[in-house]
């Protein structure tokens, strides 16, 4: 027995060596707010895109900035969430102004939100910028920063006073799980809850309320130094409603714009003009659509000093903001005519869609009908509309099956739908604000034959049958050309085995 506790022992302390050294092993983060490349970067030599107001969500009330909730904003890339804190009988409550014109709830719902959020997202650096309206003492917030879980994530600085180019790593925040910045406009106190971090002590900010389209880069709150500190850009658009400013929603595609007079991209580049180096947070009310860059943007460097970006052949605006890539990078608009997404039909005019619409519908003997039409959910818009056509010998999912109230009555004109799930060949397109042109994703196979076998299935031979005639053809003259689209971006694919269903690329 001793001779077999005696091999025991170094065993045993190497293992609990093994268990020591492996305590003080932490692991390294690979992918930081969505790319390897920010793991390097401190957290002051980013550019983060900031949701003002992020808690006034709603529609039809002149007093909300967001169309999509908090979780939303955050899975869209957004990394940085403002708000304003009111005093509600004691609780801090997320109000607009007053609680009166738009009350968003307390924050400690809102805080666990973000809480959810962020477990969810461990690789993810977020930042808060309270507006504390009534002057709450920094002890009241850390009582539901606690509730909420939130205090043990929360990154609190050596000192009061961090310089840009002090900060840690997003990758040394990620590993160490502080990954929760907070800035406070007023009340902050290092010394009693030194996560609340005091904004303008390290942060200045543009001027704020603009009510046109000259976003200057001017110092506007407060004695900011630009060389040293970080800097925001307040990029929201108001108009005055009697009197007081309101979010003007109206222009909202060209404030959050990558290009022209008052959009965000000129801002940018009037501040990288001005200080060498973009902005560390732009807030914006809705979120602006980076997608649609022909180039993927490059990485920018916030710190002092920094040359400026030399501006790209096309003369876009490109910025790298830590939204989760999508789609691919450097791909097109949504129905662009990338090769993935199916839309590779142009045709330069509605009439000129139409047309040829009406030509395949003739050669093939075949009917499309409108299946769903919508207008594009984001901000800015990436289309005008996207409707469905599909095979009017498509059975439609959903709807009760028919049951005929008279069984022996027999049909004089065949039903027309085929058992199942029916015809797969849809022709789906979209029109845009800016241009006249239509794209078209064709899937062209029929799961049923086509030419003048499917004529008893249009309406035309059905009413021909009805009326017991012969069905005229309206095909357009032999001496005139067909329409054409006016542009392919890829050769027409094979035809698909029998029965396959090849979709069309969805988006917002």
């Amino acid at each position: 027995m001793l001779s077999y506790l005696t091999f025991l022992a170094p065993v045993a302390l190497s293992l609990f060596s093994s268990g020591a050294q492996a305590a003080h092993i932490t692991r390294r983060a690979t992918t930081c707010n969505g790319h390897p490349e920010f793991c390097s970067r401190t957290y002051g030599n980013v550019t983060y895109v900031g949701a003002h107001d992020s808690y006034a969500v709603g529609v039809n009330n002149l007093a909300v900035n967001q169309d999509y909730n908090i979780t939303q904003q955050l899975s869209d890339g957004v990394r940085m969430l403002q708000m304003q804190t009111h005093n509600l009988n004691g609780a801090i409550q997320l109000c607009h102004t007053s609680c009166a014109l738009f009350n968003g709830g307390s924050l400690q719902t809102y805080l666990g939100t973000v809480k959810t959020w962020m477990d969810a997202n461990p690789n993810d650096v977020v930042s808060l910028l309270i507006v504390n309206s009534d002057g709450f003492k920094p002890t009241d917030y850390d009582t539901v920063f606690k509730a909420a879980g939130l205090d043990t994530i929360s990154y609190a600085p050596q000192s009061a006073n961090i310089p840009a180019s002090q900060w840690p790593t997003l990758g040394d925040m990620i590993d160490s799980n502080k990954r929760l910045v907070t800035f406070m406009d007023h009340g902050a106190d290092f010394t009693s809850v030194p996560y609340l971090i005091d904004e303008f002590t390290n942060v200045w900010e543009t001027e704020f309320d603009v009510t046109d389209t000259t976003f200057d880069c001017n110092v506007n709150r407060t004695n900011g130094d630009p060389t040293t500190q970080m800097y925001l850009i307040n990029h929201f658009l108001d108009k005055l409603v009697l009197g007081q400013p309101a979010p003007n929603k109206d222009v909202a595609n060209v404030t959050n714009g990558v290009s022209g007079t008052g959009s965000l991209g000129q801002q940018v580049q009037t501040c990288v003009a001005a200080n060498g180096r973009n902005p560390n947070f732009m807030l914006v009310d809705g979120t602006p659509d980076f997608s649609h860059h022909p180039y993927p943007p490059p990485v920018v460097a916030t710190t002092a000093p920094i040359p400026v970006q030399p501006t790209p052949p096309d003369n876009q605006f490109q910025l790298h903001v830590d939204a989760p890539p999508s789609r691919g990078t450097g791909r097109g608009p949504y129905g662009s005519g990338d090769m993935d997404d199916g839309y590779t039909l142009v045709f330069e005019s509605q009439a000129a869609f139409e047309a040829w619409r009406e030509k395949e519908e003739e050669e093939n003997v075949v009917e499309f009908v409108k299946g769903d039409t919508h207008g594009s959910k984001a901000v800015p818009p990436r289309f005008k509309e996207h409707v469905k056509l599909v095979c009017a010998r498509h059975s439609r999912s959903g709807r009760k099956k028919y049951v005929k109230k008279f069984p022996d009555r027999v049909r004089k004109v065949p039903s027309r739908k085929l058992e199942g799930k029916g015809c797969p060949a849809s022709i789906s397109y979209k029109t845009y604000f800016d241009r006249q042109e239509v794209r078209v994703c064709y899937v062209s196979h029929h799961s049923h034959e086509i030419g003048p076998a499917n004529l008893p299935f249009t309406r035309r031979g059905a009413r021909a049958q009805v009326g017991g005639k012969t069905p005229s053809s309206s095909r357009p003259p032999e001496n005139m050309p067909p329409p054409q689209p006016i542009a392919s971006t890829s050769t027409a694919p094979p035809p698909p085995a029998p029965f396959e269903v090849r979709e069309c690329a969805q988006d917002p």
